[in-house]
């Protein structure tokens, strides 16, 4: 129909509207208000009920959680140290009560923490898992100190077996040793008397020795048995053998000396060893004591290690069922975190969808009766505006002024404002409350930052906010790399954790762990982080790995480090085409200072080495301590040997210097060996063996320098192990023997006594010079051993001598300083003047004028020891090394031994002429005997003989010589007259 229109849904409403009364327009709005109002509690409520849930989770069970997983992990490292302390002996007591204590605080946690995650499947899943783990790991504790015990017993109760049956066997080898001198007496005398020798006897004699040297080699060999293999090769028939074969070299002798009257005590002798070996027969032979306690320690040490294997397995479990919980929790917080997040942003969406439908609402009412509700309505809105911009004490004001029919109306809208702060505070306070710091950034700006947050940094809120994060950051650089990498991950919706070193306001640095989320907001640049502050775990770990890494004494990298560092250089040096130098420094005469002066002394020794050889190396070089007195250095970036020779002296002068312990000199010194990479090695085991080598060439070549490695030092290095295995072998099968070289009188040339000189006497090769051996005996500590030998054979040949009816004068006797480690020696050589029955006054006994630079209470002990037993002491080789009036001021010393170095160019150096007067005459000041050695020539023998010095020995008047020739020298009973008396 034409002129008709259609009227719109608004005009109809506007139309309704128009229709109703004011008072009808007030109840629609307050109904809308009413529903409005409504809504917003019951989004409030359920908000501020889920926060509340998050926020007691991580009050009341994450931070407990994170607490006991703490407290657990401190117990697993004490755990570790309690292991080392079993594994190193410690007092059973004191490790039991620890082992009680430990355990029952991890079981305290334990049941702590089940209380805590018995609501939580996964966590309570893992939280059984650690209750096992942890039983396993107490009774391995419990085991492992019970094997170790065990082990101590075994290993104890063999050492007393093997000390008994050797010292059983040593009584026989005595008792043979006394038959053999006693028989070769009586056959040197039977050659002086022209009577016919008895060779029955001495090769029935000869043969008791053979088949005595070879059980001693038979016994020596179960003994000293290293491992179960050895113990099961061992030829038991064989020493069956060896026992039936000297039983019967015995009863051989006893009937070559039972019919003779004179033989009677060489009877007697062979009834003693006969009683002997059945001793000893008994012992290795018998039910095979020795071999099960051999077989009970080896199966002690491979249980003790399985156990302590154990125990470390168990302990990377628990750290593992540690870390799975440390993941779990993480992950719930996380959760509620994001939780939070959700709810908060849901609220406010809510809320303001809410509102602005009822602007919109109102407002059409307002407009409907703007002329009733005009000033009303304005301020209605203006009090919105301002509650929903953020002023949470925005109020419409009550009293007269306001019209009655909107005072319902105003007392509505003021407590929903009111109950809006509440939730906004309650929130507020969650957020500064919490136990980990949160911070709400923009553009890398500070917005937001709880009090936990502020306490961690040390910084007030008004130096905090507002200010971009660069200032927490140590370095321009982690600033950035944070920013690149943290940001990209929030960009993807993904947590970004990272742990890094920051700054506190007061300028220190501390581990901080930073998880960041992005807000989910449109603003990629709005993110949320929690800082938490990890630097006592840190810390932890740190010590774990310093205990790992380096070397406790020294705080240097130790071996295990220091092969990482050399495969890292040699990598380097490969890709790089570059070269490096390893050297290889083993302390000089260290063993001594501990021997002497104790282990406290050589620490301080070790301390102060390793000091003064950082000092002069670069930061780049890496000094290493291997173990003991050895030390290893890389040197990177050499360009030729002129640099690495440059630092090895700068290491050599500062190890010369002296040192102090309680107000005492100490000395000591080093050899170095130089090996470079890649002509002397490619891997790291062969450029360690090269330096190694080329350390032992140095030691050879005097000690306190350095030697570079070259192609035929690797056979030196063999050479001196296959010599330290054959001096070994020469010990056990008495390959040594003594020459004497005779002192003579320089007013009359006879012989008033001779200097014993060790010779070894290698089957197959001969005479081994002493320069080549007496090195090795040093460094592999067989010189104590050889050197009691040395004493007990020269007191024999004295003996011998006197039995003889000669006068053996002094005989000189040469100790090493390895010997002064200890007050043995005193008792070696009172055994053997009461063993021989000769007088001490028929030995002298030589040092070293290096040995005098020991000025310890043991040294000087010992020295004074000696001169009561009246025994004179001589210095040997005086003037060639630390020489000082004071040294032999405060030593006993009886005689001087001017060095061959002076005397062989007495008569052409004006210089050597005016030494050897000066010693000579102020030995007679100081009342000391001289004795010259290395005299050659009849100028040299008038030169010294003119001078007053009263003793001489050299080539001019005889070598060195056996003992038979020896004896036949003083049977002859000449004058040395000339160089042609050449004894053999």
């Amino acid at each position: 129909m034409e002129g008709l229109k259609t009227t719109s849904w608004k005009e109809k409403v506007d139309v309704k509207l128009h229709q109703l009364s004011i008072k009808e327009l007030i109840a629609l709005v307050v109904k809308l208000v009413s529903v409005a109002f409504f809504s917003m509690l019951v989004i409030y409520a359920v908000g501020n009920r889920v926060t509340m849930h998050y926020q007691e989770l991580f009050t009341r069970q994450i931070l407990l959680i994170t607490v006991l997983e703490r407290d657990i992990e401190e117990n697993l490292v004490n755990y570790a140290l309690l292991q080392g302390a079993i594994m190193q002996g410690g007092e059973e007591a004191v490790q039991r009560d620890f082992i009680t204590t430990l355990t029952s605080k991890t079981n305290n946690n334990l049941l702590l923490l089940h209380q805590l995650v018995k609501e939580d499947e996964k966590l309570l899943s893992v939280k059984g898992e650690l209750d096992r783990h942890h039983a396993d790991l107490a009774q391995n504790i419990l085991m492992l100190q019970s094997l170790k015990l065990g082990n101590q017993r075994s290993t104890a109760a063999l050492n007393s077996f093997k000390k008994e049956t050797l010292s059983s066997f040593e009584e026989l080898i005595i008792l043979r040793e006394a038959l053999s001198g006693k028989i070769a007496l009586i056959d040197a005398r039977n050659m002086h008397s022209n009577i016919t020798k008895n060779n029955a006897l001495v090769r029935a004699n000869l043969s008791l020795g053979i088949k005595m040297a070879e059980l001693a080699n038979s016994v020596s060999v179960l003994i000293y048995v290293d491992n179960i293999d050895q113990l099961i090769n061992i030829n038991s028939n064989q020493l069956t053998q060896n026992l039936k074969q000297v039983e019967n070299a015995i009863k051989q002798v006893a009937k070559l000396t039972k019919p003779l009257s004179s033989l009677h005590a060489l009877y007697q002798l062979t009834n003693e060893m006969s009683l002997k070996l059945k001793g000893v027969n008994s012992r290795l032979l018998g039910d095979g004591l020795l071999t099960k306690l051999i077989k009970k320690r080896f199966a002690s040490n491979l249980a003790l290690a399985n156990a302590s294997k154990s125990f470390q397995l168990g302990l990377d479990v628990i750290e593992n069922d540690l870390t799975l919980m440390a993941v779990m929790t993480k992950v719930v917080v996380a959760k509620a975190v994001n939780e939070i997040e959700k709810i908060s942003r849901l609220s406010i969406l809510v809320l303001v969808v809410i509102s602005f439908v009822f602007v919109l609402l109102l407002g059409w009412l307002l407009a409907v009766i703007a002329r009733q509700i005009n000033n009303p309505t304005e301020l209605l809105n203006t009090t919105m505006e301002r509650l929903t911009h953020g002023d949470l004490t925005a109020r419409l004001p009550v009293g007269e002024s306001v019209p009655a029919e909107f005072s319902s109306i105003w007392e509505d809208f003021n407590a929903f404002a009111q109950s809006n702060e509440e939730v906004i505070t309650e929130q507020e306070l969650i957020f500064d409350n919490a136990d980990v710091g949160i911070g709400w950034l923009r553009d890398r700006k500070y917005l937001r930052a709880n009090q936990k947050l502020l306490s961690i940094f040390g910084y007030s809120e008004e130096d905090f906010l507002g200010k971009n994060s660069r200032f927490i950051y140590k370095s321009e650089e982690l600033y950035r790399e944070v920013g690149k990498n943290g940001y990209a991950a929030l960009a993807k919706g993904e947590v970004y954790v990272i742990e890094l070193e920051l700054l506190r306001a007061d300028g220190t640095i501390f581990w901080c762990k930073m998880s960041g989320k992005g807000t989910g907001s449109d603003d990629e640049s709005s993110s949320i982080w929690l800082h938490e502050d990890i630097t006592e775990r840190k810390l932890a770990n740190e010590k774990l790995y310093q205990l790992a890494n380096y070397d406790s004494l020294t705080s240097l990298p130790n071996r295990d480090l220091f092969n990482i560092y050399l495969d890292e250089a040699i990598l380097k040096a490969k890709r790089n085409s570059t070269e490096f130098a390893v050297l290889f420094v083993d302390l000089d005469r260290f063993k001594h200072i501990n021997d002497s002066m104790g282990h406290d002394a050589g620490d301080m020794v070790l301390k102060e080495v390793a000091t003064r050889m950082r000092s002069v190396l670069r930061e780049s070089d890496i000094l290493a301590r291997l173990g003991g007195d050895e030390f290893t250095i890389i040197i990177d970036g050499i360009e030729s040997s002129l640099g690495i020779e440059k630092v090895a002296k700068n290491i050599l002068d500062e190890l010369s210097r002296v040192m102090t312990y309680k107000e005492k000199e100490v000395f000591t010194g080093g050899s170095i060996g130089v090996s470079r990479y890649p002509q002397d090695g490619a891997t790291r085991g062969d450029l360690l063996s090269s330096a190694d080598s080329a350390m032992y060439e140095a030691k050879k070549s005097g000690r306190n320098r350095y030697s570079f490695y070259a192609s035929h030092l690797g056979d030196t290095g063999e050479r001196f192990a296959r010599l330290s295995q054959a001096l070994k072998k020469a010990v056990e099968h008495n390959e040594f023997e003594l020459h004497y070289q005779p002192k003579i009188n320089m007013q009359t040339r006879e012989i008033v006594g001779a200097e014993a000189l060790i010779r070894w006497n290698k089957p197959g090769e001969g005479l081994i010079s002493p320069f080549e051996f007496i090195p090795v005996l040093e460094e592999s500590g067989l010189m104590v051993q050889v050197g009691e030998w040395v004493i007990f054979e020269t007191c024999r040949a004295i003996s011998t001598l006197v039995a003889l009816g000669y006068s053996p004068g002094k005989i000189a006797i040469n100790l090493s300083e390895r010997q002064f480690g200890s007050m043995q020696i005193l008792d070696s050589i009172e055994r053997a003047l009461n063993e021989t029955g000769i007088s001490a006054s028929n030995i002298e006994l030589e040092i070293t004028e290096s040995l005098m630079m020991d000025d310890s209470d043991l040294t000087m002990d010992i020295l004074n020891g000696i001169k009561k037993l009246g025994i004179d002491i001589a210095m040997d080789d005086f003037g060639t090394g630390y020489s000082s009036l004071a040294y032999l001021k405060r030593f006993p010393i009886d005689i001087l031994k001017i060095d061959r170095a002076f005397v062989k160019d007495i008569t052409e150096d004006a210089d050597d002429a005016a030494i050897v007067d000066a010693i000579i005459a102020m030995a007679k000041r100081l009342k000391l005997t001289t004795v010259a050695e290395g005299i050659e020539t009849e100028e040299q023998y008038a030169f010294l003989k003119e001078r007053g010095c009263e003793i001489g020995q050299g080539y001019l008047f005889s070598k060195p010589i056996p003992f038979g020739e020896i004896l036949e020298l003083y049977w002859r009973g000449s004058r040395l007259e000339i160089l042609g008396v050449d004894i053999g």
